[in-house]
């Protein structure tokens, strides 16, 4: 092989190795951009924390603080299946029947439902869900015997979903549900109730889908 044609094949080398991390490098890029930041498939987890409101027939009303845990997956791009649980402290507000002045009680939420998404082919993904609720309250009434009162509920909300990244997004929402409390155990001793109930729930959290 004579000095020119090895001189020009150390030069091919030498530029197919340079070429070679630039091409990786622009195929990574192509595959980030391709990647649909609001596909909601798949398993998630979701932590949130906010300020709840409830009413009772008996034109009591309160409002108070608490914090959720949700997981779920994603049928399709559009469709998402839940179940939850939001509790908190009710300590502004009318109280409760047997309650003691100045004192709050707990309220609880375990949620099912579905959840649909509007896609925008973008970050920000707004949506609607609806669901079915057990509700629970709970406190020392003023003898000092534990009361626990439940019931059920449904209800109907929406909110944004931002994707920061592809698995992580950033979320606010607010739930309207209705119900009743249905039974009580206060002493030990079991009853029937009939307590109509209606609240709110006004959140933001944070999404995490592993699997993307």
């Amino acid at each position: 092989m004579n000095t020119f044609a090895s001189g020009s094949l150390t030069r091919l080398a030498l530029a197919a190795c340079l070429c070679i991390p630039s091409a990786a490098a622009a195929q990574s890029t192509d595959f980030t951009a391709g990647l649909d930041p609001s596909n909601t498939r798949g398993f998630f987890l979701h932590v949130r924390g906010g300020g709840y409101g409830v009413g009772f027939e008996d034109d009591r009303d309160g409002t108070g603080s608490g914090m959720g845990l949700r997981m779920g997956y994603g049928i399709s791009e559009r469709v998402t299946l839940f179940a939850g649980m939001d509790g908190g402290e009710i300590g502004n507000g009318d109280g409760f029947v047997g309650l003691p002045q100045e004192d709050g009680y707990g309220l609880l939420y375990l949620d099912a439902g579905a959840r649909f998404h509007f896609r925008t082919d973008r970050r920000l993904v707004p949506f609607v869900e609806a669901g079915a609720n057990v509700v629970g309250v709970w406190f020392d009434n003023e003898q000092n015997e534990e009361a626990q009162y439940g019931g059920l509920g449904a209800s109907i909300g929406g909110g944004l979903l931002y994707f920061i990244t592809p698995q992580v997004g950033l979320e606010g929402s607010a739930l309207f549900n209705a119900g009743g409390l249905m039974s009580s155990e206060i002493g030990g001793v079991d009853r029937d109730e009939d307590i109509a109930l209606a609240g709110v729930r006004l959140q933001v959290g944070l999404s995490v889908y592993p699997n993307r």
